[in-house]
């Protein structure tokens, strides 16, 4: 599958340079989780759909 480079990219990376974390939102597939494991393979992610996760979280 070829990986469609999206506008926002850009600005994420810029983001990140003076922030330590990054909420990503959006409609359903969109393309959100693609991004973000293309752009930043060797981060740690969180996914909220898991109810422990997002307990863990608050």
């Amino acid at each position: 599958m070829v990986y469609i480079k999206r506008a926002i990219t850009s600005v994420i990376k810029k983001r990140l340079q003076t922030s330590k974390c990054l909420l990503l939102t959006g409609a359903r597939q969109v393309g959100k989780s693609t991004l973000i494991k293309h752009t930043f393979p060797n981060f740690n992610k969180a996914n909220f759909d898991d109810n422990l996760t997002r307990l863990q979280a608050k």
